[in-house]
């Protein structure tokens, strides 16, 4: 079977959005399907124009107001920058993303826009949409509602992010969510949106992340110079409170090296590296514990079996937690969301046990994508 897999695609700093398409890529390979990434675009994406550029520039800068020394190193050398460029300076990443599309992703050519879609969309049997947050969206790209009506329409663990189930958002949503073959979710509330639009028979789905296993991702992995033992800290630029005289004084009386990764619009004053998504995966097979607020960043602690504490999101996106909650209930990890100290770092968690639980889940996932493509040649 052909399948187009669309998702979210044209990060430069999320690992987690680039490694869960090409766990559903490799997964669906693995049945014997030919996929293909459909490179989905609204138009905007990643070229911003002037105004959208100092807005940017404004919300690092409101990020730093605690560092105003370090605000202000930043702020003279972007002055200085735009006086002798006559431009404002462009962002760039050495993480090598776009290597690792090519090398790794099957996608079309061309971007398509909504329109596009509408009218003349890439050839497929089936398409699956998942997983990452494209659910958080209203233009309708990612709940096909472009697709004819004889082609096989799947979700793999979409998510809806912070989204609640507003009558407004359910009346828009609902007759594309009709003309699913499968919807499968990644968080609990994600269930209740799906009901409250009209749709009875949502499952719950473990991220396609966990569809593979460490050794999957192992192939992916670049080799690491030998370092101290650390500790690793991958923070997204969501707002969290994080606690970084605890979690300094914490590394010093373990003994501890800081290995700080950030993406998403994370700012601070400590420095940060930018590893490729292979080196990514190296820092936390051999880190001794790990910290982060990413949903993925805690899902690979899981895979690599690293001790791990998730400070949970603040502020008006908190209600992304419920990934969190879906996630660490069932594997009696709950424990491991941050409350007040770090001191569970080095608690011993039995991973054995939370292997056992997730091969249970994502066979349960496995056998309803069988079921739904298995009378599709």
């Amino acid at each position: 079977m052909r399948i187009g897999i669309l998702t979210f695609w044209k990060t430069e700093d999320n690992y987690g959005q680039l490694l869960q398409c090409y766990a559903t890529q490799t997964y669906l390979r693995s049945l014997g399907h030919e996929t293909f990434l459909v490179k989905a675009t609204t138009g905007r994406d990643y070229n911003p124009g002037l105004r959208e550029q100092l807005f940017s520039k404004l919300r690092t800068a409101y990020r730093l107001l605690p560092y105003p020394l370090y605000l202000t190193q930043r702020a003279v050398k972007s002055a200085f920058y735009t006086l002798t460029h006559g431009r404002l300076k462009p962002y760039i990443t050495q993480r090598e993303f776009e290597k690792f599309r090519q090398k790794y992703l099957n996608c079309t050519d061309r971007e398509y826009t909504l329109d596009m879609l509408k009218n003349d969309p890439p050839q497929a049997d089936a398409y699956v949409v998942g997983s990452d947050q494209i659910w958080n969206t209203t233009d309708g790209i990612y709940f096909l509602s472009w697709a004819k009506d004889n082609v096989l329409k799947v979700s793999m663990a979409a998510s809806f992010g912070a989204r609640h189930a507003t009558p407004q958002f359910c009346d828009l949503i609902s007759p594309w969510l009709r003309r699913f073959d499968l919807i499968t979710v990644r968080e609990q509330s994600g269930l209740e949106i799906c009901r409250e639009a009209g749709y009875d028979s949502p499952h719950l789905a473990p991220d396609p992340t966990l569809l593979l296993r460490s050794a999957d991702y192992d192939r992916l992995r670049s080799p690491q110079p030998r370092r101290h033992r650390y500790l690793f800290i991958y923070f997204l630029g969501t707002r969290t409170d994080i606690d970084w005289k605890q979690i300094n004084a914490y590394a010093k009386r373990e003994g501890l090296d800081i290995v700080y990764v950030g993406s998403q619009g994370q700012e601070d004053k400590y420095p940060k590296e930018e590893p490729t998504i292979g080196q990514w995966l190296s820092l936390i097979a051999n880190a001794e514990y790990m910290i982060t607020n990413s949903f993925h960043g805690t899902l690979f602690a899981i895979q690599y079996r690293k001790n791990f504490v998730v400070y949970p999101i603040s502020g008006i996106a908190s209600g992304m937690n419920s990934r969190l909650t879906t996630l660490l209930t069932p594997l009696g990890l709950t424990d491991r969301i941050y409350s007040d100290n770090l001191d569970i770092l080095k608690d011993h968690v039995d991973f054995d046990r939370v292997f056992d639980i997730l091969d249970k889940q994502t066979d349960q996932c496995k056998a309803l994508l069988s079921d739904v493509f298995k009378n599709i040649s």
